[in-house]
């Protein structure tokens, strides 16, 4: 198992969410400051950490670490 740490923006249409980009980031740290920097320019912004399994396709749920604006 290794962690990720993801951030995904999301942009306003019409009174819906969706879903812009994902990135992965190096660290929980570097997440939360990527996402706060995107929060600027985004409807909502969420990063998180998931422990994942590539090989086997095993995904845990993901923990929460930062969210800003609108988000799902």
């Amino acid at each position: 198992m290794q962690t990720i740490y993801v951030v995904e923006t999301y942009k306003a249409v019409e009174g819906h969410l969706w879903p812009e980009r994902a990135v992965i980031c190096r660290s929980d740290q570097d997440a939360i400051g990527r996402a706060r920097l995107l929060s600027e320019s985004s409807a909502g912004v969420i990063a998180y950490s998931q422990f994942v399994d590539p090989d086997a396709g095993d995904y845990e749920q993901p923990v929460i670490l930062a969210r800003y604006g609108e988000v799902p």
